[in-house]
């Protein structure tokens, strides 16, 4: 589980400053059955649709991605709470002895 960020977006548009940004550096050094993006780039959910192809070309793993709603990228209340959401959905979907890895950048 991590946030989209700004770099992941750059990266996905070639953005050579941004390199291949956390999350494609996550996803080829490290093996993963799944992987879910929190997003809150509501008006911007086109250029995390292309982030995910660009990412399922780096990835041979299932990608979701879950839209959340926040007041603003440092809103730690709103993060918490949109974290403390899905947590209990993805355990639900994948079984409560599902080991979870939070990637945080």
């Amino acid at each position: 589980m991590t946030w989209v960020g700004e770099t992941d977006l750059r990266a996905a548009k070639g953005d050579v400053a941004a390199g291949i940004g956390p999350i494609a550096q996550a996803v080829t050094n490290r093996v993963f059955d799944h992987v879910v993006l929190l997003s809150n780039y509501g008006e911007r959910k086109s250029d995390v649709a292309a982030f995910v192809l660009w990412l399922k070309q780096r990835a041979a793993t299932e990608i979701e991605v879950r839209h959340k709603k926040l007041r603003s990228p440092t809103d730690y209340a709103d993060i918490y709470q949109a974290v403390a959401q899905a947590v209990p959905e993805v355990l639900a979907m994948h079984g409560n002895k599902t080991s979870l890895t939070f990637h945080l950048s």
